[in-house]
């Protein structure tokens, strides 16, 4: 949601690949990576697929990318 929050700016904590400038590349790494394990722990966690009621599809959705 930082990256939500963030969008447009070159707020550093947000801009995933250091481009400075929050973009759809950094979504876009977020995209690639969402819901994935860590293939190295045997017992990981079940990844998160909402946060405070948002969802990876309403977010893309918000910022016209979907």
């Amino acid at each position: 949601l930082a990256v939500q929050t963030y969008w447009g700016t070159n707020k550093a904590s947000a801009d995933i690949n250091f481009d400075k400038v929050v973009d759809k590349k950094d979504m876009d790494f977020i995209v690639k990576n969402f819901e994935l394990k860590n293939p190295t722990v045997s017992n990981a966690p079940k990844p998160k697929t909402s946060y405070k009621g948002a969802t990876l599809d309403t977010v893309l959705s918000q910022l016209g990318l979907k």
